[in-house]
């Protein structure tokens, strides 16, 4: 009888645990801030890398500017896909990004538009130096999610963000080399509130 009960309990015990693992996160959970911070981050750089890529006459850099669109296209789908499932809405009641959409790259609405507009020379040295602070700012807000939240497919999508934005920088360096065009300074670490917002 008495090992009965202990199968009922860790059964029990099991269900919980596996319940509680799969909760959808809550309204200003670290993983829903993310998702909402790191979509309108990923919106700004697929505006951009259309715009660089249906005016560049470089290959390479047209073909960088569609990977980085494509590969950013889908992950808004699957943030997208998260908030939807977790019953919440797309936008928080707080200012995306807190506030701090600068602190984290983002470019001004000027400066993108501007990529429609400058001789194509420019436009491919804005949009290099632009994007790799726009991406330094994506591998800190991923970096900060990775030290706050264990949900698997946040920590995988996050993991990938880091790995593949860092291979685009040295990729968008070497073309800044190229043109004989200068980085533009590192973006400062900051701290990031991911919940409680």
């Amino acid at each position: 009888m008495r090992w009965i009960l202990a199968v009922l309990v860790a059964l029990g015990l099991g269900f919980y645990l596996g319940r509680s693992s799969i909760s959808p996160p809550l309204e200003n959970s670290p993983e829903a801030v993310f998702a909402r911070d790191m979509r309108a981050h990923h919106m700004q750089a697929v505006d951009m890398a259309t715009r660089i890529r249906d005016r560049t006459e470089d290959p390479m850099l047209r073909l960088l500017a569609t990977d980085m669109l494509l590969t950013q296209q889908n992950e808004l789908g699957q943030m997208q896909a998260w908030l939807n499932t977790w019953g919440l809405p797309l936008t928080g009641r707080n200012p995306v990004m807190n506030g701090k959409g600068e602190q984290m790259g983002m470019a001004t609405a000027g400066e993108v538009s501007s990529l429609s507009v400058l001789p194509v020379r420019q436009a491919e040295i804005k949009f290099l130096q632009w994007m790799i602070r726009h991406h330094q700012g994506g591998v800190m807000m991923a970096e900060n999610i990775l030290k706050n939240s264990s949900r698997e497919l946040v920590t995988s999508l996050a993991s990938g963000i880091v790995k593949g934005q860092q291979i685009e920088i040295d990729a968008m360096r070497s073309f800044l080399k190229k043109r004989d065009a200068v980085e533009l300074p590192a973006l400062k670490p900051i701290g990031m509130e991911m919940n409680h917002r």
